[in-house]
């Protein structure tokens, strides 16, 4: 689920960072997590509004862009970080009980690596 919220983040990003295309789950009409939590935060018309935005994306290009600042300025973002972040903890917190060892350690640092990772 962490590496998922983590590719849902990336679509929100300028594109630079990751190396790959950005917006694709706009275009294939994905409501993902940090589009959820930007809808969240506003009145139930601006979140339809936005909604039928998504919706009519293939026949308005310029949807795209206006979409992407709504999440960033309604920190849709940040709510995903917040949700991947709690996962990562879970997993983590799960790996506790374990006993010490390489194993143990690879695991954190995959649970790390999934919610840090920059591409």
């Amino acid at each position: 689920i962490a590496f998922q919220i983590k590719d849902d983040i990336f679509d929100y990003s300028d594109g630079q960072d990751i190396g790959k295309p950005v917006g694709i789950d706009l275009e294939e009409q994905k409501i993902t997590l940090p589009l959820l939590g930007a809808l969240k935060s506003v009145r139930e018309e601006e979140a339809a509004s936005v909604r039928k935005k998504v919706v009519d994306i293939q026949e308005h290009s310029e949807y795209k862009n206006e979409i992407r600042e709504f999440v960033r300025s309604k920190k849709g973002v940040e709510y995903a970080i917040s949700v991947l972040d709690g996962y990562v903890a879970k997993a983590i917190s799960a790996l506790s009980t374990l006993p010490n060892s390489k194993e143990k350690e690879y695991l954190v640092k995959i649970a790390g690596f999934t919610a840090y990772r920059k591409s």
